[in-house]
């Protein structure tokens, strides 16, 4: 009777186990096979919400994108944030990207752009001013938020464009 006890407490557990490293492994999109090291400096990079090493803790980390081509064609939902290096953050755009990298990771991937570096993309989405944000999924554009076009707007109203471009933001992932 123990036997057939420990038996299936073991079989339980081990399938308890599998199911928890499957589950972790579908909520990664499939996009770090376009991604390179870690980097604050290059012009193509994408916000990936992964642990802080040394920490217990979740945040956004900046890599590189080493095949931006491979990533916009992919089925992978993106979130282009086209700035400028020149132009002082003074709305904090950035800081609210990331946010929304962080709420919508797994269902979208935000890449921020440097327009003065990245002449094609930027011609290709036709940016004329900054910032602005395109949606793309399987390389063909979903949807544009034009900062431009109003006369005033906060990072809510972005998150509620990308909301209504068919997203799913998942606010709780914000540390309060």
């Amino acid at each position: 009777m123990r036997r057939l006890i420990s038996c299936i407490l073991i079989s339980v557990f081990t399938a308890a186990l599998f199911a928890g490293c499957g589950k972790e492994e579908e909520t990664l999109p499939g996009i770090y096979e376009y991604l390179g090291d870690y980097s604050y400096d290059s012009t193509v990079t994408a916000f990936v919400y992964e642990s802080v090493a040394g920490e217990d803790e979740y945040g956004i980390q900046y890599r590189e994108v080493k095949d931006i081509e491979g990533l916009l064609a992919s089925d992978n939902t993106v979130m282009l944030y086209f700035y400028s290096s020149m132009a002082s953050d003074i709305y904090g755009i950035t800081a609210g990207a990331e946010d929304i990298a962080q709420c919508t990771w797994g269902e979208m991937t935000v890449i921020m752009i440097d327009v003065l570096d990245n002449n094609a993309l930027s011609s290709r989405y036709e940016i004329d001013k900054v910032p602005e944000f395109v949606i793309v999924r399987s390389g063909n554009e979903i949807s544009r938020f034009e900062g431009y076009n109003y006369s005033e707007w906060t990072m809510s109203d972005v998150a509620a464009w990308v909301t209504m471009s068919g997203v799913r933001v998942d606010y709780s992932r914000i540390n309060q």
